[in-house]
């Protein structure tokens, strides 16, 4: 399975860089409720 996923990832797959605050998606999913999520320091 592990191997399946690293060659067939679809093209609307939200990468993001190790490090970074994540991919922007997630902040749209949490936005909506009103939510956010908390900076990395």
């Amino acid at each position: 399975v592990l191997d399946a996923w690293g060659t067939q990832k679809p093209d609307n797959f939200p990468n993001y860089a190790a490090g970074s605050q994540g991919p922007a998606e997630a902040d749209q999913l949490l936005e909506k409720d009103g939510r956010h999520w908390r900076p990395i320091l």
